[in-house]
């Protein structure tokens, strides 16, 4: 090129963008941004955590809740209002554990994030287990008239305990039964209501919740019971390699092992 073209070329492009188009000319494996931040897309991955006591009580702070993603050594805590946020997160799927001293730990497994953007997961519950456990479970005389149902006697390792609770009952057709999602085929949380100075209440099991389990009439079933924080909610997890759920929100205690028919 002759110095009178590239002194035309300078003039109309100015010095700037000439050098550019140099660079662009020379440096063939140069890229440009790939998403809105550049290569990897990025973005904010947010939610919030709801503290429930043993009783069913909701604490107005819920700050402190540790947060932790598997993906690095990634780690936040919540505010006050159980807000947390992983900002400049990358795109993948991720497993998030939620803890705090004093209650069941949580997990939110196999949550997809784009990237690019922002996105909630929702509320996590962290529920503090209870302070008793169940000391038996029994069988009881059915009410007259419904032979359908069974009915169980749960007493509760402390008189004093007054107030709703839920007792979870693990079924399986083996003795080995416990809250352990591999030893257990069927979980059933049931609200109960404890009478302090009583020692022990009643839980009926009608016939839709052994058919909706897969169990049938006739078949011997194992079953123990675990004392669970009040409320309507559960903390815990999905275990991905028996597709069953992990209750933290219950004492590490279990009762004894009953072992009864189906109606």
């Amino acid at each position: 090129m002759s110095p009178k073209k590239r002194f035309i070329l300078a003039g109309v492009f100015g010095p700037g963008l000439f050098l550019a188009l140099i660079g662009n000319c020379f440096w063939p494996g140069r890229e440009g941004p790939q998403g809105p931040e550049g290569p990897e897309l990025r973005g904010t991955l947010y939610g919030f955590v709801t503290l429930i006591k043993a009783n069913g009580d909701q604490p107005a702070d819920r700050s402190g809740v540790r947060v932790s993603a598997d993906w690095s050594w990634a780690a936040t805590q919540t505010d006050s209002a159980g807000e947390w946020a992983f900002s400049r997160a990358e795109t993948g799927i991720y497993t998030l554990t939620f803890s705090k001293d004093g209650y069941g730990t949580s997990k939110e497994v196999q949550v997809q994030f784009v990237g690019g953007g922002d996105r909630n997961i929702g509320t996590v519950n962290l529920c503090e287990p209870p302070a008793f456990f169940i000391d038996s479970v029994w069988t009881r005389v059915p009410k007259t008239g419904d032979t359908n149902s069974v009915y169980l006697g749960v007493r509760a390792s402390d008189s004093l305990v007054h107030g709703q609770y839920k007792v979870i009952l693990f079924f399986s057709h083996g003795a080995s039964v416990s809250r352990d999602p591999a030893s257990y085929l069927a979980a059933s949380p049931e609200n109960t209501f404890f009478i302090g100075g009583i020692d022990s209440t009643g839980i009926r099991l009608q016939p839709v919740a052994f058919a909706s389990a897969g169990f049938q009439s006739g078949d011997t079933l194992y079953t123990v019971a675990y004392a669970a924080s009040a409320g309507s909610e559960n903390s815990g997890y999905l275990d991905l390699s028996t597709n069953r759920f992990v209750y933290t929100n219950i004492d590490t205690l279990p009762s004894n092992r009953l072992v009864f028919v189906v109606p």
